[in-house]
């Protein structure tokens, strides 16, 4: 019985080990969970205060003035945090990611979000973000299933006129 419980658990940590070690580049192409939070809408909250700090100082965020996350959002057209982002690596912070959503009705709606904060293992869109990937049903459904990947920046920046 003993030795039955050492395999197990010898099998359980391997699994851990080997999904730790895959890439970005693979984990991002796989399904996520993803959600929206309203604190991205609130003026006074600042970047610093959430996982994109403290970036080094010529990060794109820090040359840019970024400190608010309205500021963010005059330049592009959705803010999101990402599960990239973590208190040891915040290399995704400024990226652009691609988030794919398949409606109830078979449509594939896409919106690109620039990184500006971790989250534990899902995506979280600012409101209007979220809104794109199916107007009412992702709200009222929560939490979506999606598929995302990061992208070239341009893709998140909006139109100047």
């Amino acid at each position: 019985m003993v030795s039955v419980r050492i395999a197990t658990l010898g099998a359980l940590a391997a699994s851990v080990v080997s999904a730790a070690s895959i890439p970005n580049e693979l984990a991002e192409r796989q399904t996520s969970p993803a959600s929206y939070a309203t604190a991205y809408l609130d003026i006074e909250k600042k970047i610093a205060d959430f996982g994109c700090a403290p970036l080094p100082a010529d990060h794109y965020f820090n040359k840019e003035k970024y400190v608010y996350f309205i500021d963010v959002l005059s330049d592009y057209y959705s803010i999101i945090a990402s599960p990239l982002v973590t208190a040891t690596d915040k290399s995704a912070c400024g990226t652009c990611v691609e988030v794919t959503y398949t409606t109830d009705a078979g449509e594939k709606n896409k919106v690109y979000g620039v990184t500006v904060d971790g989250t534990g293992g899902y995506y979280n869109f600012d409101l209007a973000g979220y809104a794109g990937l199916g107007g009412r049903e992702p709200f009222n459904k929560g939490t979506l299933q999606v598929k995302t990947k990061t992208v070239d920046l341009k893709k998140c920046e909006r139109q100047r006129q």
